[in-house]
This record gives structure tokens, sequence and C-alpha cells, in this order.
């Protein structure tokens, strides 16, 4: 068997690069389905996106794409320092091609184009007790940065309140906790808007997305508030911001916005996309909504209960949003030691489970070194900002 190593070719789209993401995830059960549409639009018709970051895997004979790895160029920030990264989104290869080493040989492509592109670092998510962290990350040099926690909230509140007059029979104490958080949320809800504090949930229809005022308003503030607040933080042009937040493919690609407003002007936001999750093997899909930004400006208060509260409106807010738009679930991957956005998920009842390691490899003349950081590193890293 012949394989052939190259980067991406006009059409490869059509021919085999979607099933080298889309079959390997089906064996796994469920997954985000990709499309022809959906690959252009993420990776190739990007502003700024090169062939260089789609590495395929070709069987000589077939003439079949049997493996990819779908990277980003991105900047990050390090201790301060935007440093300019290469971000691998996913690493596909079909059954029967697996074993073989041939997405080794894609990734060693994938890093070669990364140096030449200038990147320090690579980087990528990996679940932590999975084949690929041990059996091809490692081996490669990659290094876990910090281990994910993923938060969970299970949506649909309807059902909850028809049951709970047999909660209150069956189980007191569920009861007694479900009517306290809710007032706990009720309280700092009056607490806030003695501040001029006021929430917009923006739930694109059919009709169309965010206001573009908003949106934009939405992008200054990001790029003003994260890189003071986190390293981490993502540079996102304003080109990459209109392709990927107000130009989507799809409406499960649309996003959700919570926005919290003091006084008129923004303090905080979340967004999500409320992506459809499709179970392969039974044929079933459902709509979980994909969370990717926290963002609340610790500036607005020397109060940091003040700052909690806002938190905690955001998450319960974005959580009713999700509902809105019918999701089944909502999820947001965070790293430790947010303890503002911690704390805040718990009061809004969303469950903690481990997700994987955030893993780094440094490039070039890095040697075995990994960056510095100085400040709570920024959950959502900006591989997943405009899809999961």
């Amino acid at each position: 068997m012949t394989i052939i190593y190259r980067t991406y070719e006009p059409g490869d789209e059509e021919h085999g690069l979607v099933e080298a993401f889309n079959l390997p995830f089906q064996g796994l059960g469920g997954g985000y389905l990709r499309t022809p549409k959906r690959i252009r639009w993420r990776y190739i018709d990007e502003p700024g996106a090169k062939p260089g970051e789609i590495n395929v895997a070709v069987d000589g004979d077939t003439g079949k794409i049997v493996s990819a790895v779908y990277g980003t160029i991105e900047h990050y920030q390090f201790d301060g320092v935007q440093k300019k990264v290469g971000a691998i989104n996913d690493v596909g290869t079909i059954p029967g091609y697996t074993g073989k080493g041939i997405a080794r040989k894609l990734l060693v492509q994938a890093h070669a184009f990364m140096e030449a592109e200038e990147c320090e670092f690579s980087v990528l998510s990996a679940d932590a007790n999975g084949f690929p962290r041990s059996r091809l990350y490692l081996p490669l040099g990659y290094q876990d940065f910090f281990k994910e926690g993923m938060y969970t909230s299970i949506l649909g509140n309807d059902p909850s309140h028809r049951l709970l007059p047999a909660l209150v029979a069956l189980q007191p104490a569920l009861t007694f906790s479900w009517m306290a958080r809710s007032a706990r949320i009720a309280s700092i809800k009056r607490r806030l808007a003695q501040l001029d504090v006021a929430v917009q949930q923006v739930v694109p229809k059919r009709d169309g997305l965010a206001p573009v005022r908003l949106s934009r308003e939405i992008w200054a503030f990001h790029e003003r508030v994260a890189p003071r607040q986190y390293d981490g933080a993502t540079s996102i042009s304003l080109d990459a911001w209109v392709h990927f937040r107000e130009h989507p493919v799809g409406m499960d690609l649309a996003p959700v916005y919570v926005v919290i407003k003091m006084g008129g002007k923004i303090v905080g936001y979340s967004v999500f996309l409320p992506n459809w999750i499709h179970s392969f093997k039974t044929g079933m899909k459902f709509k979980l909504a994909s969370g990717h930004e926290f963002l609340v400006n610790h500036a607005v208060s020397h109060d940091p209960s003040i700052i909690a509260d806002l938190y905690t409106l955001l998450a319960e807010e974005s959580g009713a949003a999700a509902d809105a738009a019918s999701c089944l679930a909502m999820i947001f991957l965070l790293t430790p030691g947010d303890r503002p956005l911690e704390r805040a998920f718990k009061t809004a009842r969303f469950l903690n489970f481990p997700r994987g390691a955030f893993m780094i490899k440094p490039l070039g003349s890095n040697g075995p070194n990994i960056p510095c950081t100085s400040k709570i590193f920024l959950s959502g890293p900006g591989e997943s900002f405009a899809y999961p």
C-alpha cells in the first residue's frame, strides 16, 4: 500500500476529506457532522487560511483520502506577550488505515508547516485517558499544559416544574436545594438591578443574527478585556469575527449571545453555538449548546461579590438562552483557577466532569521549554473559536 502525503488541494472536501473526519467519529457512536460546505467555511474560506493548514494522506492505489489533520494559525497570549501558535483542531483516520503511523506522519508534516510559519508552539486538546494522547501526542513531544474541566447543564426546566409535587414527596432535601438556589438567583438579580444591570439574550431566528452594531461592540469588548485579564487570550481579527460570527453557514453555527450591560455599557457576555450532535448508530440527533466564551470585565467593580454575581447571572441566563434555543444540554470547558466562573457554574447547577488535557509542544528553537503564564489561562482556547 502506497500512501501519499500532501497538503490540501481544491476539491478535496468533495473527495474524501469530510469522511476522514466523520467516519472515525461514527465508529465512536456520535459527534458533530462535517459537510463539504462546512469544511470550506471553517478552514478554506477563513480569512488568512493557507493550504498547509490541512494535511491529508491519500491511498495511492484508490486515490481516496484516508486520513487528515486540520490546524489553524492563531495568536495566544503567554505571560502578557502574544505568541504565534499552530492549533491542531482535528485528527482523523478512517477504519482500516489506523495503526500504520499515518496520522503521526501528518502531524510531523503539520509541525513543519507551523515552523515555516514561525509558530513558537503547537497546541491541542485531548482526552486525558485516550489512546491518541498516550500513543501519538506524548511521543511527538506534546506536554500536558493544564487539565480541562467540562461543566455541563442539563436543560429543560418545564419537566422539573411538572415533577415538583413528586420531588417534594420523594426527595424533600433535593426540593429544598432547588428552592434555595432559585431564591439565591432571584436575590442576585434584585441586587444587580439596583446597580442598573440589564441582561439581553440574543437568540437568532431564521430572519437574522445579532445586530451588526451589537456584534461589533462584543468583539471590541473581547479584544479589550480578554488580554488584560487572561493568558491564553486569542487575538481575533475583525475579519475573522465577521466571517465566523456574522456569516455562519448554518443556524446551528449561528452564535447565541447573552450580554450584560451596566449603565448601558457592556460589562460581560457569553456565546454558544447550538450544534447538532449526531448519534450515528441510532440515527438520532440532538442540540448541544457548545459554550465558547464567558467573559466579565473585572474592572467594573472593586467588590469581588459584585463580580461573582455578574458571573452567576451570566451562567444562569446562558442556560436559559440555551433552553430557549431548544438545546438538550450546555457544555463549557473551564481551566483550573477560574474561581469566579467555577462558583457561578455551581450556583447555576452546572455539573463538573473531568474532560481532558490541553497540550502544548514547543517548536523550532524553543527546545523542550513550555511558555510561562502569569494569569489564569483563558478557557475556550482559540482553536475552538468557530467550531467545537
